[in-house]
């Protein structure tokens, strides 16, 4: 026997091995790797009591985001909406450099009023992604 045929099977193994370890791709053109849908903050504003502030960034720019509030344990659905995260924008020619006027998109930054009556929580969910954000304790400051 060659000893192509007996290495054959071993470089599968480890060609499958280094696919469960490393797990697929996650990489894409608007969600690049590491880049998570984060909820920064959730803060009660100046306005008006029981109004907040919920913002968050790593959403996918220009995307639909599911913004949520729920009650203390999750179960009881408060108000929700869809929203549009930031679309990015590109500096003179096209440019990639913040110098030139570059902003990554993918931000959100909504209001949410009414809220004395409630302790909710909060969470977002990435349309494009198909990801949830992290969970925030909201504060409305009634």
């Amino acid at each position: 026997m060659s000893r192509f045929h007996i290495r054959r099977p071993v470089v599968v193994l480890l060609m499958l091995a280094g696919v469960m370890v490393l797990g697929p791709s996650t990489t894409s053109a608007t969600h690049p790797t590491g880049i998570l849908p984060t909820l920064t903050d959730a803060v009660a504003t100046t306005r008006e009591s029981g109004t907040i502030t919920v913002r968050g960034e790593g959403f996918s720019p220009g995307g639909q985001v599911y913004v949520a509030l729920y009650d203390r344990w999750g179960n009881t659905l408060h108000e929700t909406r869809w929203v549009t995260a930031s679309s990015t924008v590109y500096g003179r020619d096209g440019s990639a450099d913040p110098a030139a006027g570059f902003h990554r998109g993918g931000t959100l930054d909504e209001v949410f009023a009414h809220l004395c009556d409630a302790t909710p929580m909060v969470r977002a969910y990435d349309q494009e992604t198909a990801t949830w954000s992290n969970w925030l304790d909201v504060h409305p400051g009634c």
